[in-house]
């Protein structure tokens, strides 16, 4: 049996090939998508720019 990636979190065609249940396999989904979200982060500083340029950045 060959493991692939999925080619995007809807691709439920990886658990069906495994022999799990269309309702299995989107339980299975619904929790992995909940689980594994990405963390959401803000970044906050301040950026100088400084040019030597006569007519500034390009």
């Amino acid at each position: 049996m060959v493991l692939r990636e999925p080619k995007s979190l809807n691709d439920q065609n990886g658990l069906k090939e495994l022999g799990v249940k269309k309702e299995s396999a989107q339980e299975i989904e619904e929790a992995v998508i909940e689980k594994f979200r990405p963390k959401k982060i803000t970044i906050k500083g301040e950026i100088r720019l400084k040019t030597y340029h006569s007519n500034g950045l390009q």
